[in-house]
């Protein structure tokens, strides 16, 4: 069964990751702003921009191909949750049940970085 990858998570992936580059984005917006002056500064400002729009859509797009792609035993539950319809509840399920798991681990003494069989 082909997987596939919801449009509304790509869009909120896709801002998350622009928000993640800031560091090009808020300098983008300044030369933008200094832009309306001075003119160089707009260009340069449009091509920061535009250089952080590309990543931040290159990188969604590499989220949603190895969501539809990956069969790591480790990531297929999260990635059946997250390209299922009803999406929201069911990534939400899934973290729920890891946040227990981790308690209960927490409760038998084991620490969070000690894999189960080790």
């Amino acid at each position: 069964m082909k997987r596939h990858y919801n449009w509304k998570l790509f869009l909120i992936g896709f801002l998350m990751n622009t928000v993640r580059l800031f560091f090009i984005v808020i300098p983008a917006l300044i030369l933008l702003v200094v832009g309306i002056w001075v003119l160089p500064c707009l260009y340069i400002g449009f091509a920061l921009l535009a250089i952080a729009l590309i990543i931040a859509f290159v990188q969604q797009l590499m989220i949603k191909h190895t969501a539809e792609t990956s069969d790591d035993p480790k990531l297929v539950p999260l990635v059946e949750a997250i390209c299922s319809d009803d999406w929201k509840e069911r990534t939400i399920e899934w973290t729920n049940q890891k946040i227990q798991e981790q308690k209960e681990k927490e409760k038998d003494g084991r620490g969070p970085d000690d894999a189960d069989g080790q």
